[in-house]
């Protein structure tokens, strides 16, 4: 099956097949094809001999916790002077910033080691260059134009990298760094010492979200070993309070459930606590550094939910008002504020935005520790570039930095509106909409292929993450059993069940997760194809298959009303009336347009499900909801004219996304609508009955 999957990808020749299915660890390469390694390594020779002061300047984030983590502690190992300092998101920000100087000078270090960061730091290198203070930068950015006047600059993206793999994130580097220098003679450990790192340099591998290819793939591997084998104190007591079961750890477990407790110390707070739970070396310690990660996470999920639903209301509020444009054709970043908003948290409220209405947005915050001045994250929708858009309006701006799906900026807060207009005025000027994201499918799977075997074949090609998703699969004609809703209505659990060619069925279970709003169309009898991934689930040590679904959709009825509504609305937006829409479709008029009732049942259903916020659907999925919910027939032809009527008579903004996928929000309006005096109202019934318009 893992060969069936590479094949799929075309990524089956000999050398790949070889680093994903080979029974060693993966690619592995010297550390002094590195720029700059071997002056760092005699530097720090120098420093162990001279017991000079070393000290570690790391980043807030995963990457930067761990790589600091891994310096910190292999000196410590050697027995050196050796301090840290991670900035504070807030008043700091990213790498090392011309505040932080003073405090690097009071500690009196003679060497300075960046990690995940420096490249950039071009001002400040010198000014610890011009206090006799050597700088060695660790990172993995890209670079600029000119390199900082370090001592060595080690990155693989440097123009004279010999390294032949540039994807490493900030601990990778730091990792290489101490295999270096377990090579030196100099400090009498074996050339293998650096091994006990992988564990935090896989960590931070998964969350970086770099490709889970090459060297990065061997990282992950061997720190997935230590983690399930035999965890350092720190992970052990992490992994510990977020769950007692006993479970095989993967890179997907990881990256959900125990990476945003490690970025939570730096999201609210200091992020020394991490480093310090990395480098714990007694249970009570780790511990008690453990729970308070735990509880800075649930911390951060609570003001993570009320910035988001605060920013949610201030969109709802700024579309009613008529001063924001999603349900216009325009598609401008979404753009909100909140004065006294966490910075910590802006970048995932920014990330659920997009979820919640399939726009790119941009979340600011007014704690910038300096007055005036708001600083914030941008995430992009499917494929909008966000730092094309922020680099038009730069005039506008600060600071900014990033790439196109997620950057951070800031501004002062009397430029916010000139800033809002002048991204409408990009969009305006692109014209096009972004494409809608896509569901990428490896292959079409038979039901005698959906087995515990098949499952256990796959994990050869683990651990999967960026690069190497974990595969995905499409299966035809899957006949719904039964439906149960489970998580307080949020997922949904099927029974599926396949006819097979020698006339038996094959029975799988299956789970949707977050599909709450599509349950109602799940009902025993009807015949779906569904889009899925593998899973295995074990209840009282009995193992057995359980399909996770992606997507689904229904099987083709023969009925193009049913089947390909948008070639109708296609047709019916070019023009052409309704009595030809209803010819090609094989419907009468009666059949084909919608009733006076269901215009009733369609506002009563809106406004019970939709009065609270900007939704987005798809037409058929609503109005096979609204049918039946409310025991009745209607189509997406239909329901998208009384979509129109509802436009026509002020009750509503809409605007379509593809196809027959609408964005729309209600409006409140004062007294009686008449609906009758709408254009769409008057075509399907002034002349008569459904007549032709």
């Amino acid at each position: 099956m893992a060969e069936k999957v590479l094949y799929w990808r075309k990524l089956n020749n000999a050398s790949f097949l070889s680093e994903m299915l080979g029974t060693e660890c993966g690619a592995h390469y010297d550390p002094f094809l590195l720029p700059d390694m071997s002056v760092a390594c005699e530097r720090i020779k120098r420093a162990y001999k001279g017991q000079e002061r070393i000290l570690i300047y790391g980043d807030y984030d995963v990457d930067g916790i761990s790589a600091t983590a891994i310096l910190v502690d292999f000196f410590i190992s050697l027995g050196m002077d050796v301090h840290y300092m991670i900035p504070d998101r807030v008043t700091e920000g990213y790498g090392m910033s011309a505040s932080v100087i003073p405090e690097i000078l009071s500690l009196s270090p003679q060497l300075v080691v960046t990690v995940d960061c420096g490249v950039a730091n071009i001002e400040e290198t010198s000014l610890l260059r011009n206090n006799n203070i050597d700088v060695i930068v660790t990172d993995h950015h890209e670079v600029k134009e000119s390199l900082p006047d370090a001592l060595a600059v080690i990155c693989p993206k440097r123009s004279d990298n010999y390294f032949p793999f540039p994807h490493l994130c900030g601990a990778g580097i730091a990792l290489k760094l101490v295999e270096a220098l377990c090579r030196q003679d100099t400090f009498g450990y074996d050339n293998d010492y650096y091994y006990k790192y992988f564990d935090m340099a896989a960590l931070a591998t998964i969350a970086d979200v770099v490709p889970l290819t090459g060297e990065n793939r061997t990282i992950v591997k061997k720190g997935l070993m230590m983690i399930n084998q035999s965890p350092r104190l720190g992970i052990g007591a992490l992994l510990k309070v977020i769950s007692t079961k006993q479970i095989k750890l993967s890179s997907t477990y990881l990256g959900f459930s125990v990476i945003p407790k490690i970025n939570a110390a730096g999201r609210m707070g200091d992020a020394s606590r991490a480093v310090e739970l990395f480098l714990a070396n007694s249970a009570a310690d780790a511990d008690r550094l453990a729970m308070q990660l735990l509880e800075e996470n649930i911390r951060r999920q609570a003001i993570e939910t009320s910035i988001f639903e605060e920013a949610v209301q201030q969109v709802n509020q700024e579309m009613r008002a008529g001063h924001d444009d999603l349900c216009t054709e325009i598609h401008s970043p979404i753009v909100v504020y909140g004065a006294s908003w966490h910075p910590g948290v802006v970048g995932i409220v920014a990330s659920r935005l997009v979820s919640m209405f399939h726009r790119s947005a941009i979340v600011l915050s007014g704690q910038s520790g300096t007055e005036g001045l708001i600083k914030g994250s941008a995430r992009a929708y499917a494929d909008d570039n966000i730092l094309d858009a922020i680099i038009y309006a730069e005039d506008f701006l600060e600071q900014y930095g990033g790439h196109k799906k997620a950057a951070g900026l800031s501004l002062r807060e009397s430029a916010l509106g000139a800033f809002r207009n002048k991204l409408r005025e990009f969009t305006a000027s692109v014209g096009t909409r972004p494409s809608e994201p896509e569901v990428h499918i490896d292959g079409e799977l038979l039901p005698e292929e959906l087995s515990l075997r098949s499952w256990e074949e796959l994990s050869a090609l683990e651990p999967f993450g960026e690069g190497n998703r974990e595969p995905r699969f499409f299966s035809r004609a899957a006949r719904v059993i039964s439906v149960q809703n489970i998580g307080d209505g949020r997922h949904v659990r099927l029974a599926l069940s396949f006819d097979q060619n020698d006339g038996s069925s094959e029975s799988v279970e299956a789970v949707a997760f977050n599909f709450d709003t599509h349950s109602i169309s799940y009902r025993p009898g009807i015949v779906i194809d569904i889009a899925y991934e593998l899973k295995r689930n074990e209840w009282r040590g009995n193992a057995k298959l359980s399909l996770q679904i992606i997507d689904s959709r229904n099987v083709d009825t023969g009925r193009l009303v049913e089947d390909k509504p948008d070639v109708l609305e296609s047709l019916y937006r070019n023009n052409i009336g309704f009595k030809h829409i209803a010819a090609v479709a094989k419907l009468s008029i009666q059949e084909l347009l919608p009733q006076k009732e269901d215009i009733r049942t369609i506002y009563q259903f809106l406004r019970a499900r939709c009065a609270a916020s900007y939704c987005v659907c798809d037409l058929p999925l609503l109005a096979d909801r609204i049918s039946i919910e409310y025991g009745v027939t209607i189509h997406a032809f239909a329901l998208a004219r009384v979509f129109d009527i509802f436009e026509q008579a002020g009750l509503m903004k809409q605007s379509r996304i593809r196809d027959m996928r609408v964005g729309f929000c209600l409006l409140f309006v004062d007294g009686k609508v008449k609906l009758e005096n709408t254009e769409t109202f008057r075509n399907i019934f002034s002349l008569g009955v459904h007549n032709e318009a």
